[in-house]
């Protein structure tokens, strides 16, 4: 008798969240930008309260989280 297996795939996506005082904000990393350093996303957005680059579904649903401001 074969067993059963449970096959769980997940594609998982480079995802940059910014955090502002007034909104937070979750994007999947645009291919032309997935050459950006941690000191690009800052300049990109230097009035981010906090930025974190994310591999994983979504924000809340991830593999790793690091903080880069």
């Amino acid at each position: 008798m074969k067993g059963k297996y449970n096959d769980l795939r997940f594609e998982l996506k480079e995802i940059l969240y910014v955090e502002y005082p007034e909104c937070n904000m979750g994007f999947e990393i645009p291919a032309n930008q997935s050459w950006f350093k941690n000191e690009d996303w800052i300049k990109k957005y230097p009035d981010a309260r906090a930025i974190y680059k994310i591999i994983g579904q979504s924000p809340s649903l991830y593999v790793s989280k690091t903080k880069i401001k």
